[in-house]
């Protein structure tokens, strides 16, 4: 089938929000593979994303973002974790808006205190971590389908939830569709 109608489950948002572990449990509850773009990326290159942000800088390493989310969208269906600015890269836009995207949103002071002194590259200071999560909040607004709050919930929670609108829905859903934020 081709994968328009097998669509892969994308989880966007910014760094600190809990895609890779959510993503995880929620793989294992649908009975679907998992793939981290991060983790990909540094299998592909053989360096860390701190490592390849220093010797070769961002740009460098957002080609190397968008091709391995190529590689992962080209393989079967799974659960993705998206790195926080791959869909702020306007090359990813148009491959994950195809796709069942949930946006992991959470306010800027929760994730600044999970990511805080975690040594990744654009999480060096609160003041341009949060410049950041204001300028990438309305691309994740914009390309995701549904949205969870995940400021005061479990990964698993969250996967819980998740799981539950795609048995539910089976991808059906609306736009900017709210999976039990209470909001």
């Amino acid at each position: 089938m081709c994968a328009a109608s097998k669509p892969h489950l994308l989880l966007i948002g910014m760094m600190g929000a809990g895609k890779s572990t959510i993503g995880r449990c929620l793989a294992e509850r649908l009975g679907w593979t998992f793939a981290d773009l991060d983790e990909a990326i540094v299998a592909a290159d053989g360096r860390s994303v701190a490592r390849i942000f220093a010797e070769d800088g961002e740009e460098r390493f957002r080609l190397l973002e968008s091709a391995a989310l190529a590689a992962l969208l080209a393989g079967p269906r799974s659960v993705i974790a998206l790195g926080g600015g791959a869909p702020a890269t306007p090359e990813n836009r148009a491959p994950v808006a195809g796709q069942w995207t949930v946006w992991l949103d959470a306010a800027w002071e929760v994730l600044w205190e999970r990511v805080a002194g975690s040594g990744r590259p654009l999480a060096v200071s609160p003041g341009g971590f949060r410049a950041l999560w204001e300028e990438r909040r309305p691309i994740y607004q914009d390309l995701a389908r549904w949205r969870l709050a995940v400021d005061a919930i479990s990964p698993a929670e969250a996967a819980r939830r998740i799981a539950g609108w795609m048995d539910g829905q089976g991808g059906r859903g609306g736009r900017h569709g709210r999976l039990g934020t209470g909001d």
